[in-house]
């Protein structure tokens, strides 16, 4: 796991981390960051495993753990002691947030902050979803279209107002 210290089952291929290792191998990481920094999917990774319904316990103080969504593009979700700080990895998470750049941030991803991201591009993927069967998908790359035209427009707002206009026919 990139030097980082970890647990791991043999059956699930699932890692355990201890909140204090990880951030310290942050803090070990963070000096060399900028020169380490790669985001790519150039080594291609087995998808993580579905996600259990089920709560986890922590492996280090026996308490619930807290799940949530990673977002940014990831179906899956991270499971974190809120009492001690540990991470449990289920298999290919790991890989699959390395892959991305997002391995350094496994620990924002509990943040509110990241979190209201998570649910505002799920709104917003949910309003596409239905635009799409609504307008179908050529409609909804014509809206698109209309829309970058109307934003690029120097007279953008009067076209808005143009369009919003009642008539009297």
């Amino acid at each position: 796991m990139d030097g980082l210290k970890a647990m791991s089952c043999p059956s699930c291929k699932g890692n355990w981390v201890n909140g204090t290792d990880y951030f310290d191998w942050l803090d070990a990481k963070w000096q060399h960051a900028a020169a380490q920094t790669t985001t790519t999917d150039e080594h291609p990774f087995a998808a993580p495993r579905p996600d259990s319904d089920a709560g986890k316990l922590c492996l280090d103080c026996g308490r619930f753990m807290r799940r949530v969504a990673v977002g940014h593009g990831k179906t899956y979700h991270l499971d974190r002691c809120t009492s001690c700080g540990g991470f449990w990895f289920d298999a290919q998470e790991w890989e699959s947030l390395r892959a991305s750049g997002l391995h350094r941030e496994a620990h924002q991803v509990f943040t509110d902050a990241w979190q209201a991201e998570v649910r505002r591009e799920a709104r917003k993927d949910i309003a596409e979803r239905r635009l799409t069967q609504r307008l179908g998908v050529e409609g909804l790359a014509r809206l698109n279209e209309i829309k970058s035209w109307v934003a690029g427009h120097p007279r953008g707002a009067e076209i808005i107002a143009s369009l919003t206009a009642k008539r009297d026919d």
